[in-house]
Parts: C-alpha cells; structure tokens; sequence
C-alpha cells in the first residue's frame, strides 16, 4: 500500500537584519550585527529534524529574513550539499528582497532549483511608497533590474505583494501591474502590524472589497494572472486539493515551524522573539521536544477553540479563522481580516454560481 506523501515547511530566519526599511515590517526591532545562523547551527538543527520525520515526510525549507540575501553564496553552498545528504526529499526556497542578487546566487539557485519568492507590491509608485532603503530612497528600480536578470537567466520566480493602504485604493493600477507578469505565482499578503499597541493594517471591508474587484478582473480573463488566493478559494468550493498555504491551513502548526539563528522554535516567523510563543531551544534539545512542548499544545489548542467561535460561519471549513498572526487579544481569536474574507468568498460563491448555471466548469 502506497502512503500519501505528507509535507512540512520548515522556516529558516537566517537573520533579523535587512538592508531596506520597509514601513510595514514586522521584523523591526532588536536588530543585532550578530543575528545570523551559521552553517554549524544550521547543520545541527536540520540533521535533529531530519531524524524526527518519518520516511513519507517531505520537508521543504524556505530561507527567510530580514534578508537571507545578506548571508553570503557560500553559506547556501554549503546548506544545499548538505540537505542532499540526509534521507528525506528536500524542497528549497527562498523569500527576499531581491536587491543583492547577484551571478553566485543565480547558479546556486538554479543548480538546485530552489524557489525564488520576491518581495514586490506592485509597479514603481505602489513598491516605492513603503520599500525604501535606509536614506529614503525607493527600491523598486533594482528590484525591476534583477527580475529581468532573472528572466534572461531562465530562473523561476513568484511574488508576494503586500496589500497596504495605499495600493489598496488603486485596484485597476494594481491588477494591471499583474498583468505584465502573466507566468509569475502572486500571493497577496494584507498588511497587518501591532506597533507599540496601535494596530497598523488595512481595513478590513474596504480590502474585502479591493480583493472581489481584483476577482473581477481575474476572472474576466482569457489568460488571467496566477493569484493564488483565487485559485485556491475556487479549488476548495469545487472540492480539488487545496494549497498548503499556512494562512487558511486547518492547523498550521502541525506542519509549519520556524527556526530563528540561535536555534529557537516557534510556530511561524511572525513570533520570532517572543518567548511566549517558544518551542524551545533545538541546539540544546531533540525535536521531538519542540513538537511535544506546552507552548505548542497551546498553539494547536487554537483550531478547536476557535471553531466554536466561529460556529454557524458557512465558511469556517474555507480559512479555519484565518491567520493566527493576524490576531488582536491573543491567538484564539479570528483574523482581524475575517470580514474582507467573508466578503471574497461570498462573491466567489455567487460567481460559482453563475458559471456553473450557465454549464461552465473548467474555471481555475
């Protein structure tokens, strides 16, 4: 009997240090020149969770930051070698800026198919507003110049645009954006920040409604963009596989971690730093007991609580309370943005609808 393959994501903080200063970030504080995980560590703690998972496991690890781009070419060198050693299958990505890529990166990326995901929220004047370097200016013209670097390299790419309160009230200037890159995965990600107790994110009806007009426009296409929020809203309404992205997962901390450079656990990168959210310590203990740990008992205790919470929502089975990082007044309540979903999925159910009475059936 075959067994289904199951996949875990691990999360690699390479550092908290980043050579822009995105006005939205949540990774702001407590910089240090000395946050980087080494190769040693990083050796160390992979080989303690290549050990844990059993044979049909797949683990997939996605480089993260601040900047992974900071740490140089031979560290990856040195990551990738090694993940080919150990017995599970290996998965690569990497989440960055952009802006130091250089040839070195290029061919180890491509000589190990890692995963490239861009930060890009859109054209010049959406990307600049909040993606600035250090002395103020805008990041979007070397960002541009090594997407086409890409591009003529053949290296595969997606993107995440962060959706903020000020692109969120230009929805034709920013689907079009999508438009000029027709091939390329988007993942669309809502602001969301609580800074020095105030909550900087935006609102949640006027982005349900930004996201059911970029619906409109995607769906009105012969060759629309590849959103993945819509592709996966509609898989899930017609019943197909849905994505494992962590933000509507059933549980997410049964198959996400995250591993910041001192080797601390926590469920996701957002927490980083917050010792109420620790695993515990993987340079000093087995992984099993980060898995088995009180702190994350109490993080999975979330799925239950909040599906009484959310009882009688015709939609709770479509975001299970949405992003536990997206929260105000701790993790057992909803996401902040459970109206703006709300809103997406009852226009994309009506849509539905609507193809499906005019016997239309082939639709993501």
């Amino acid at each position: 009997m075959m067994v289904e393959k199951q996949l875990v994501t691990i999360i690699i903080q390479t550092t908290s240090l980043c050579n822009l200063r995105c006005g939205y970030c949540y990774c702001q504080s407590g910089r240090d020149s000395s946050d980087y995980i080494t190769f040693e560590n990083f050796r160390k703690c992979l080989s303690k969770i290549d050990d844990f998972f059993d044979p049909h496991y797949e683990i997939c690890v996605l480089f993260h930051g601040g900047e992974p781009l900071l740490l140089e070419a031979n560290f990856y060198k040195e990551a990738f070698r090694f993940l080919r050693g150990l017995r599970h299958k290996y998965h690569t990505g990497v989440q960055t800026n952009l802006t130091l890529l250089n040839d070195n990166f290029i061919q180890l990326f491509q000589e190990n198919n890692c995963r490239i995901g861009i930060s890009l929220d859109g054209d010049d004047s959406f990307h600049d507003f909040y993606r600035k370097y250090n002395d103020g200016k805008g990041s979007y013209e070397k960002v541009n110049k090594k997407i086409k670097t890409l591009q003529g390299a053949g290296v595969k790419y997606g993107i995440v645009s962060v959706i903020n309160d000020y692109n969120i009230q230009s929805p034709i200037e920013f689907y079009s954006f999508f438009k000029e890159h027709t091939h390329t995965p988007f993942r669309l990600s809502p602001m969301f920040m609580v800074k020095n107790d105030r909550i900087c994110a935006v609102n949640p009806e006027a982005l349900g409604n930004f996201l059911t007009l970029l619906y409109d426009f995607w769906i009105a296409e012969k060759q629309p963009p590849k959103i993945t929020l819509f592709k996966d809203v509609i898989n899930n309404f017609i019943g197909r596989n849905y994505s494992q992205v962590c933000t509507f997962h059933t549980d997410c901390s049964q198959v996400f971690f995250t591993l910041d450079w001192d080797g601390n656990v926590y469920p996701c990168c957002h927490f980083v730093g917050n010792q109420a959210f620790c695993y515990g310590n993987l340079l000093e203990s087995p992984f099993s007991e980060m898995v088995n740990s009180s702190v994350r008992f109490m993080v999975s205790q979330r799925t239950s609580l909040t599906e009484k919470l959310c009882q009688g929502c015709e939609f709770y089975k479509m975001c299970f309370s949405g992003c536990m990082a997206n929260t105000i007044n701790g993790i057992y309540n909803k996401d902040y943005f459970c109206h703006a979903y709300k809103i997406l999925f009852e226009h994309i159910k009506k849509s539905l609808d609507e193809f499906l009475k005019q016997g239309v059936t082939n639709i993501a």
